[in-house]
């Protein structure tokens, strides 16, 4: 992110310098200090603003539409200062309005700070982005804006993280790439980080997440990292798939493998759930597994109607290659069950295309076996714009899954419920955990928006989880 110098003032009254004035939609005209704008050009709709110079500045005004959602906010914001960078070049003031609450407020910071992030990684010619300080003043009344700014600035910098590690291509953001980013974050207090090389992965019996990788030069990286403050009121675990780039090997992919460096968000999702909560100091352990390996194809890649096991000890029939990622989870849900028992477990994946056929980039679809778990999350997506559907985990897919050589088959054959066997298929390694959540975010982690070209990362999850976090108390 860039450098910024955030203070907050008192003093409304002498609009002097560039302004940022939010302004909820009235359909009778914004007056704003006895001058009127007029309705044909500005009246605060969603999506929209008015620039009006002076000889003392600009007067930026923002429209948010007809209702303070927080999500909202973060999304004006960031697009008026992505689309208009020159306007501000080293700063400006932002008045906070009189009904807006400290949520709205921490909102807009993160809107503004997410507006620095760029993908521009390799060009020999970039957006001029000034070297000095980036200074905001916030005239609000509001009190614990200090602390509101330092959560948002916290919450940016996870979320610009889980972007940066998806967007980056996929001979840069490798499994040691992933490895090297969980590593930097024992830089923070209460944080312990292990990574689990192809040896060791071996000789403790990884072998569903190794039998995914064996066609690939790329070394494989099973990561795992612990948070874990005095103080913690819960124990949460999280897995996140990270196939760093997906041919779908032997079962090869005929179409959308352009985009298969995005097939790791869940695990960058997780990372960067890691991150929000070593910077936020949060008062629960939360510990993450992130298998990180790609699928590529040659004379060693696994085959379709192989069998192999797992670290569970099940034996698995492989009916396509392309359902990989469930391989690595399957791994990873029993590792953190058996080293950690956390009290709940929540993994993330970009896992099926049933999904995303299901619900395209709206949302993502939860399974659980938890309904207070099912209605915590849903709430929570809700209120950020992080959304989650529940879906069901019904045993008339069970069958789907039985293997006449294995004790169970990867890939259930049907043209129908791929995301539900999918799940299916995970619930099977969850040993019965009476708390465990499934979320396929195959739709939502990698979007088309107006802040790009092309398909980019979303940073999808990590708002969703601290504010879950937040309501969980």
């Amino acid at each position: 992110m860039k450098n910024y110098q955030i203070s907050v003032i008192k003093d409304k009254n002498t609009l002097q310098g560039d302004w940022i004035i939010p302004e909820m939609e009235n359909e009778n005209g914004i007056n704003y200090l006895g001058q009127d704008i007029p309705k044909e050009v500005f009246i605060g709709k969603k999506g929209t603003h008015f620039l009006q110079t002076s000889e003392h500045g600009k007067w930026v005004f923002l429209g948010i539409g007809t209702t303070l959602m927080c999500n909202e906010i973060t999304l004006a914001f960031r697009s008026l200062l992505h689309q208009n960078k020159a306007w501000f070049t080293n700063g400006f003031h932002l008045l906070v309005p009189k009904n807006w609450m400290e949520e709205h407020l921490e909102a807009a910071l993160v809107g503004i700070f997410l507006a620095s992030y760029q993908l521009n990684f390799y060009k020999k010619k970039k957006d001029v982005v000034s070297e000095n300080t980036f200074v905001i003043q916030i005239a609000t009344d509001l009190n614990n804006s200090e602390e509101l700014i330092l959560k948002a600035k916290h919450l940016a910098q996870a979320q610009i993280s889980v972007m940066r590690m998806v967007d980056l291509p996929p001979n840069e953001a490798t499994p040691t790439y992933l490895a090297n980013f969980a590593v930097s974050l024992t830089q923070h207090p209460n944080i312990t980080t292990k990574i689990i090389g192809k040896e060791e992965a071996k000789s403790i019996g990884l072998h569903a997440f190794l039998s995914v990788c064996q066609g690939s030069e790329e070394a494989p990286k099973f990561i795992v990292v612990d948070y874990h403050p005095s103080n913690a009121k819960k124990h949460i675990g999280l897995v996140g798939k990270a196939i760093t780039f997906d041919t779908g090997g032997y079962n090869i992919k005929t179409q959308g493998m352009y985009y298969m460096k995005c097939d790791m968000a869940g695990g960058a999702a997780v990372l960067g759930i890691m991150e929000w909560a070593a910077l936020q100091q949060l008062s629960y352990r939360i510990t993450a597994v992130v298998p990180a390996c790609d699928s590529m194809v040659d004379q060693k890649a696994y085959k379709p109607s192989d069998v192999i096991s797992s670290y569970a000890g099940h034996s698995i029939e492989i009916t396509d290659t392309d359902a990989e990622g469930r391989l690595i989870l399957a791994d990873g849900i029993t590792y953190l069950l058996r080293h950690f028992q956390p009290e709940i477990m929540i993994d993330f994946a970009t896992l099926t295309g049933s999904t995303v056929a299901t619900f395209g980039s709206v949302c993502a679809a939860l399974f659980t076996n938890n309904e207070s778990l099912q209605q915590q999350l849903f709430t929570a997506g809700q209120q950020v714009g992080e959304k989650v559907w529940p879906m069901p985990l019904w045993n008339d897919f069970d069958s789907h899954l039985e293997s006449d050589v294995a004790d169970v088959k990867n890939y259930s054959q049907k043209p129908f419920g791929g995301a539900i066997s999918a799940a299916k298929f995970l619930e099977y390694f969850t040993e019965n955990h009476p708390s465990w959540v499934h979320i396929d975010i195959a739709g939502v982690a990698f979007v088309d928006d107006a802040f790009a070209k092309g398909k980019h990362a979303s940073g999808y999850g990590v708002t969703l989880v601290k504010q879950w976090l937040q309501e969980l108390g």
